[in-house]
């Protein structure tokens, strides 16, 4: 598998009034083209600064971030993010809000108004774009953020809690969605979140990290077959959340 992401001895560190405070200290891993990996540790460890790292919103300290082989050193159309809060505009209905970045790249054309409304269709909203964003649901206006983050197809798609403020069964849901809009569209994604079946579902493999500063405690591949709503309620879906669970809370590296 072709190394996407590349990421060697990286460290991240902020002032502060009473000195350096270490974030992430000597996280190294890769990431293969088209694979889904979950980032999951201790609340606080240093999982939004990663990802926002990889964002190219944060510069690194020391060590080295690269994309595509080139060094990670700013926002990047190469790259799709999506963040806890949907972060539309209101006053736009979904089918402006997902077009925005290819109308803030100048590229309104035909082929930019199929691509949008291909992605409309793709996560579910076919029905819905021309609502605007205060007509929606939670998770409607999360898969407005999703399709606007796909828009300009980047090689890379960023998600940091998307669904941490949905209920459980709207969770399940867009877990269940997310899972189908991933396969269809081929994006490697990292999705950072504190919901263990959520990494254990969707990923192919899971990046434990220790509380911060953050480094790498364990890469878990998830060796289930295709997930499906009912794969949740399997012994060996359950064993991957309990090894999941130990390794946060302070198990052996692996």
């Amino acid at each position: 598998m072709t190394a996407l992401i590349s990421i060697a001895g990286l460290r991240k560190e902020y002032a502060s009034s009473t000195g350096k405070v270490v974030a992430i200290d000597d996280v190294s891993f890769d990431l293969g083209e088209g694979e889904f990996l979950a980032v999951i540790g201790p609340s606080g460890c240093g999982k939004t600064t990663l990802l926002r790292i990889l964002a190219g919103l944060l510069p690194i300290s020391s060590g080295s971030a690269t994309l595509q082989g080139q060094p990670l050193t700013g926002p990047s159309a190469g790259i799709g993010v999506v963040f806890q809060e949907p972060v539309l505009m209101p006053w736009r209905n979904v089918f402006e809000n997902v077009i925005l970045p290819l109308e803030l790249a100048g590229k309104l054309d035909a082929p930019a108004t199929k691509r949008t409304n291909d992605l409309i269709d793709l996560v579910g909203l076919a029905d819905f774009r021309k609502r605007h964003i205060w007509e929606l649901s939670g998770g409607m206006q999360q898969r407005v953020a999703i399709a606007r983050a796909l828009v300009a197809d980047p090689v890379l798609l960023l998600m940091d809690e998307p669904f941490g403020a949905l209920d459980s069964m709207t969770r399940e849901q867009m877990n269940i969605e997310l899972q189908r809009i991933c396969a269809t569209t081929g994006k490697t994604t990292v999705l950072v979140t504190h919901n263990l079946i959520e990494a254990v579902f969707l990923a192919d493999r899971v990046l434990v990290l220790t509380p911060r500063p953050a480094s790498v405690r364990a890469l878990v591949p998830i060796t289930l077959p295709p997930r499906t709503r009912d794969s949740i309620h399997t012994p060996e879906f359950g064993a991957y959340v309990r090894k999941l669970d130990d390794l946060i809370k302070g198990g052996a590296h692996v």
